[in-house]
């Protein structure tokens, strides 16, 4: 996160998306990247990413018998 002073009484966060910045670099370098090859390069970390959230969060604030119900 980037804090921008606008006055002395005021600041604008900025913040960059990881997949703006990635492409800048990509466009920095040369490199042409398609949907699907950005698709196939990024499902692996959001799959995981998402499954261990989950489980963080199911661990902090749900106990175990509240973790066996089903889900429906």
């Amino acid at each position: 996160m980037i804090t921008k002073t606008l006055s002395p009484h005021s600041t604008r966060r900025l913040e960059a998306n990881p997949g703006i910045v990635a492409t800048g670099l990509l466009r920095m370098t040369g490199e042409r990247i398609s949907y699907g090859r950005w698709l196939l390069l990024g499902l692996p970390f959001a799959l995981l990413s998402s499954f261990l959230s989950c489980w963080v969060i199911t661990r902090l604030f749900l106990s175990r018998s509240e973790r066996r119900m089903p889900i429906l």
